[in-house]
């Protein structure tokens, strides 16, 4: 399906879906491939996300979900609970150049010295060089007016234990705790030939996301796991659900693990240019699932501020 094409129907799937906010159960509404016996299928339908799943006989007449909804099929799925996977535990020795795929470390939260994510990647942006991770990764939930006073313009990002000697960015004033990402201007040396390591290739631009999208990303923790797009919400545009690709069989069943929070999944077409698409940021199991927030809403977002504000630290 051509993006234009998918871009229409997904408006359309929006449009449907407000007539079903705030019904009872129902925690989300997504545009995306229809679930039979577990395993995906080729048809776009409205899916609704469910605190739990009941047979139609036992349903009030006011909870029965349509099997139909305008042009689209509708599939009942269970709510993923999100799962943000920054992991507790010894992190691995420092990978220098700096690289995106690597475990780093906050030294602004975190109630144990072990609490670390991914460096997703670093991205230049004007005259910076900035590394990409998620908001609870370098703040946990602490809020927004406390990182603005206390730790913007800080030096809290290490790369393991000895946090004196590896310290590799200066906490950024680009970030979104509802998109679930920041960033911090990088100190270290850079990786000039490879941008994600285990990844070949360098990263250039973003792509917008599509359904059945194939993705990879290199996670701290997991390495290197495949995915594929099966759903975006329509009540969120930028959140977006991503399935295990069963096209590699070499695939561990894995596809996140705590410590992977903050990895990116970039466009998997065997291209040497990578093309960043979305920001992983949690996930969970039976069956292996992933959620992450697109870079397109995330760019948005930069954009935004750099617009609005004076200064990036």
């Amino acid at each position: 399906m051509k993006l234009r094409e998918e871009q229409k129907l997904y408006k359309e799937a929006q449009k449907l879906a407000r007539q079903f906010v705030g019904q009872a159960g129902v925690t989300d509404i997504e545009f995306g491939l229809k679930h039979k016996k577990g395993k995906l299928t080729d048809e776009v339908s409205l899916r609704f996300r469910v605190t739990e799943k009941k047979k139609e006989k036992k349903l009030k007449q006011s909870e029965i979900l349509p099997k139909k909804v305008g042009i689209f099929a509708t599939d009942v799925l269970l709510n993923q609970t999100k799962i943000h996977q920054a992991r507790n535990e010894n992190p691995r020795s420092i990978v220098q150049p700096l690289i995106g795929g690597v475990q780093i470390q906050s030294d602004l939260y975190g109630t144990s010295p072990n609490y670390w994510g991914t460096m997703g990647c670093y991205y230049r942006i004007q005259n910076y060089v900035f590394g990409f991770t998620n908001y609870h990764v370098l703040y946990g939930s602490t809020d927004v007016p406390t990182v603005i006073r206390d730790y913007i313009g800080r030096l809290p990002i290490s790369q393991n234990l000895n946090r004196v000697n590896n310290r590799i960015g200066i906490a950024a004033n680009l970030f979104n705790p509802n998109l679930d990402y920041a960033t911090f201007i990088i100190q270290s040396p850079l990786d000039q030939i490879q941008s994600i390591n285990m990844i070949e290739g360098l990263l250039d631009s973003y792509a917008f996301p599509q359904i059945n999208m194939p993705l990879l990303k290199s996670g701290a923790k997991t390495g290197i796991t495949f995915g594929i797009i099966d759903g975006r919400s329509c009540l969120d545009c930028s959140e977006l659900s991503i399935h295990i690709d069963a096209r590699y069989p070499n695939n561990t069943g894995i596809i996140s693990d705590y410590g992977d929070s903050g990895s990116v999944w970039v466009l998997n077409n065997g291209s040497s240019i990578l093309k960043p698409v979305a920001l992983h940021y949690a996930g969970g199991e039976t069956p292996q699932w992933a959620k992450a927030k697109s870079f397109s809403s995330i760019f948005a977002s930069i954009r935004n501020k750099m617009n609005n504000q004076n200064s990036i630290v």
